[in-house]
């Protein structure tokens, strides 16, 4: 798709809408209304306990789960969605250390937005960019050095859910197993990002 007749930055892995918005079409007769549009914000976290209302199962009590259900706003019972802002992380491919894969970095660079403003950050923790997503869709204006207004309380609200992110991302999750023949082998002394690791001695 297309801004006004500009296609948007980025694509997979970018943090550009280009590369993080995808369109969500849900259709269901007699139960999702026809023709309905909506930009409330969703995430893909989001998909579980959707899926879970919308087939009637419970959600056991003791799962800690990021996702909220949007199923009211798909049945066009509200018309927005219980989310206060979503994020997306753009850090590529992972890496393996002795501990198995991880990801590029300790803290993956990444962008938060609201309904209207988005902020990027770097792999310090620290935001770098703020865009205006109803003035500035294609996020060609950084407004960060001259802060708005009416963006102020938007920078304040994704500031506190940048602070309140852990200092180093988790590693992904796996059941041990027996290595296959073609799992790559950790390689203490090989090349990591820009740099080399040196050989202990």
């Amino acid at each position: 798709g297309t801004i006004d007749g500009v296609r948007p930055s980025g694509g997979k892995a970018s943090k550009y809408e280009g590369g993080i918005s995808e369109p969500f079409i849900v259709s269901c007769p007699g139960m999702v209304a026809q023709g309905a549009e909506t930009d409330a914000l969703t995430d893909f976290t989001d998909m579980l306990p959707t899926f879970a209302e919308l087939g009637g199962a419970k959600i056991p009590a003791n799962l800690v789960i990021d996702g909220k259900s949007i199923a009211p706003l798909i049945l066009g019972k509200t018309k927005d969605s219980p989310r206060d802002w979503i994020l997306a992380m753009g850090h590529g491919a992972g890496r393996l250390d002795e501990k198995g894969v991880r990801g590029i970095e300790d803290y993956a660079s990444r962008v938060i937005r609201d309904d209207r403003y988005k902020v990027w950050i770097d792999s310090t923790g620290e935001i770098t960019e703020l865009y205006d997503m109803q003035k500035d869709p294609l996020e060609q204006t950084n407004l960060l050095g001259n802060v708005p207004k009416d963006a102020k309380a938007s920078l304040e609200k994704l500031q506190k859910v940048v602070d309140s992110m852990p200092k180093k991302d988790g590693r992904p999750k796996y059941r041990d197993r027996a290595d296959n023949p073609w799992d790559k082998k950790y390689d203490p002394n090989k090349k990591v990002g820009n740099k080399q690791k040196k050989k202990k001695k």
